[in-house]
């Protein structure tokens, strides 16, 4: 009855989607602009993500090297100390190494570990022990060599060396649990953030990791040095052979310790 009124509604109608239409032309680069905002906050958490994880195992293998490390010069400086009274036969020598070994540690533990922390930070520290460790085994190995000498002088050299040895391997041996206790310490901390685990938690699998990887070498360091003893000679410190004996057995651990740095 009213063919305009209906014409006029079409018209209306059409004019509103076509509206529509255009509103969301118009908006379209702003909903895409917040969705590719989020797909970017997305891929960058994701990246951070992928980040932690490559720098939480890469610390965590630097742990395992530490514990292998540790164990190695470890086992390798107490057969080191074990052996010095035996490598000297009945001379006092032997006693008096032990002696200045282990006032050396002493002493660094009640008055110098502190100041060198301090100075030099936890891990040149423990390279610095380490070092000591090496001279402390060649200072032996030069020992064993100059003994099989029957001259006075090289006799009083090859004590002079050892005496030295024991002294800078007392010092490294201080320096060698203090440094390591405080990278054992920062290790869990920075793996602790990384992984977003408790240090108090982390604490008892880094613990053990480090007992299962570190007891194991020493006592390997320790029982292998009994029987290549025993199969190189079996004179102890008497004779040539037994003299060459000792000079092997010192090179062995002096090499042990090298690989450690």
């Amino acid at each position: 009855d009213h063919p305009g009124s209906f014409i006029d509604v079409a018209n209306h109608w059409i004019s509103w989607k076509v509206g529509e239409s255009r509103w969301l032309v118009a908006r379209r680069p702003a909903a895409e602009a917040v969705t590719d905002e989020a797909s970017f906050g997305y891929g960058q958490s994701r990246r951070q993500s992928e980040t932690e994880d490559e720098d939480a195992a890469e610390l965590f293998q630097s742990f395992l090297s530490l514990c292998l490390c540790f164990g190695v010069a470890q086992g390798a400086v107490i057969t080191t100390v074990t052996y010095s009274t035996t490598f000297f036969g009945s001379s006092s020598a032997g006693s008096y190494c032990d002696g200045f070994f282990f006032g050396a540690f002493t002493l660094t533990n009640v008055a110098l570990t502190s100041s060198v922390m301090s100075n030099l930070g936890y891990v040149r520290a423990y390279q610095a022990s380490i070092a000591c460790f090496l001279m402390y085994v060649s200072c032996m190995l030069m020992s064993s060599s100059y003994s099989k000498l029957s001259d006075s002088e090289h006799q009083q050299t090859a004590v002079a060396a050892a005496y030295l040895g024991s002294i800078l391997g007392g010092f490294g041996f201080a320096l060698h649990w203090t440094s390591q206790s405080l990278i054992y310490q920062a290790t869990a901390e920075a793996y602790g953030r990384l992984r977003r685990i408790s240090v108090e938690v982390l604490n008892e699998t880094l613990s053990g990791t480090f007992a299962a990887i570190y007891v194991p070498f020493e006592i390997v360091c320790k029982q292998g040095a009994s029987v290549f003893l025993l199969d190189s000679d079996g004179k102890g410190s008497a004779g040539d052979e037994g003299r060459s004996g000792w000079t092997q057995f010192y090179g062995a651990l002096a090499t042990a310790v090298a690989l450690s740095l």
